[in-house]
């Protein structure tokens, strides 16, 4: 079974998400933004392309450390884990 993780919303997902967390289960990275895009279909908008790829402004932290989007798939997640997305915003 796959364990249970702390999916942390930036401030300005949370209207989409109606909360600042959401509980995952999921074995890795990639696979719990996918669990959250589904529980969530709103969600999925704001973390991908139309094509299907995780935004280039979007970022991911595990346990409080930086993971590389080409480990998301790899890094593996314990019961009691935190994910924290981070969305850079920009504009002028």
């Amino acid at each position: 079974m796959a364990p249970t993780v702390t999916l942390e919303i930036p401030i300005v997902l949370e209207p989409v998400v109606g909360s600042s967390t959401v509980r995952i289960t999921a074995a890795n990275i990639t696979d719990a933004l996918e669990a959250a895009c589904v529980e969530h279909p709103a969600l999925r908008h704001h973390l991908t392309t139309e094509r299907g790829d995780l935004r280039p402004h979007v970022l991911c932290l595990h346990n409080g450390v930086h993971v590389r989007r080409d480990a998301y798939a790899t890094t593996r997640l314990a019961s009691g884990d935190t994910l924290t997305i981070h969305q850079a915003i920009s504009g002028g």
